[in-house]
């Protein structure tokens, strides 16, 4: 396959680090703050990151190619920026006239037309927005990537989405809503009170992962520890079968349930759900 660079800024779920030892962990980024000042670039390998650590932008891997991306936790993507092969290097730069540009192989292939404008720096927000502000605090150019997390219903994909402390997500009719807890308890809510949960109270600062490689939902401690998980992965080898989709989501009659899917045939089968547990509607999947 020729890869083209073609206008697409990349806007998903956050990728998390927390893998099993037996698939290894991804290369940590290095955060060089939430904001690129005039004169700054970031490169590959490098991330700004939100202050409250939901959302980052980085030039990192998209699948066979890489991106410049702007990911958050519980957010769609949507496409703006330019994507490049691994064969080429790319930086963002704000530049001192004001322009946001990014360069591939030292040529300009996406930029913000923001020059004269003022621009003095642009920052990573903590509503996901990438937004460019002058020296006195007035904005002039933004991303529009803004995300809610209370209109999601829907949780999972292929990048590791990760539900973090004081973050949920609700049915469509807005009755119901998953809830993970400060105190590291992932709590599901209905109209007369909590109507499930994890039993991981005391446990401050836990986050719900799907994981990419199995598909599986485990709730990670601070440290990295799992607390509480399904029984088992959907699929022993979904990272090596990208045709296997998996999502978790809050119903309308207050059930959570997690999907998979295959992109070959469209079935879509049900994996767990909080009222009955697991199934083995897929017995190929029942390992």
């Amino acid at each position: 396959m020729k890869y083209a660079l073609r206008a697409a800024l990349i806007v998903g779920a956050v990728a998390s680090a927390m893998l099993s030892s037996a698939h290894g962990s991804p290369a940590e980024a290095r955060v060089i703050g939430s904001r690129l000042n005039a004169g700054s670039t970031l490169t590959s390998g490098q991330e700004l990151r939100s202050p409250n650590g939901q959302h980052l932008v980085t030039l990192g891997p998209y699948g066979d190619m890489k991106a410049f991306q702007i990911e958050g936790a519980m957010c769609n993507r949507m496409e703006v920026g330019a994507f490049f092969d691994y064969s080429q290097t790319a930086r963002l730069t704000m530049q001192g006239d004001g322009n946001l540009v990014q360069y591939v192989n030292g040529k300009a292939v996406w930029a913000s037309r923001t020059v004269g404008r003022g621009g003095s720096f642009v920052v990573i927000q903590d509503d996901r927005n990438l937004v460019m502000y002058t020296a006195a605090g007035r904005a002039v150019w933004w991303s529009g990537t803004v995300c809610n997390a209370a209109d999601s219903t829907e949780f999972g994909d292929d990048r590791n989405p990760r539900l973090g402390p004081g973050h949920f997500m609700q049915s469509a009719d807005r009755r119901y809503k998953l809830i993970m807890q400060a105190d590291g308890n992932l709590v599901l809510y209905g109209p007369k009170g909590a109507m499930w949960h994890t039993r991981t109270n005391g446990k401050s600062g836990a986050a719900l992962v799907q994981q990419a490689y199995d598909g599986n939902l485990v709730l990670y401690s601070t440290a990295g520890r799992p607390l509480w998980s399904l029984p088992k992965p959907i699929y022993p080898h979904i990272e090596s079968e990208p045709w296997i989709n998996t999502y978790l989501r809050l119903q309308n009659d207050g059930n959570l349930v997690l999907y998979f899917d295959s992109n070959y045939t469209y079935d879509q089968h049900v994996a767990w759900s909080s009222k009955h547990g697991w199934t083995n509607a897929c017995p190929a999947c029942d390992i």
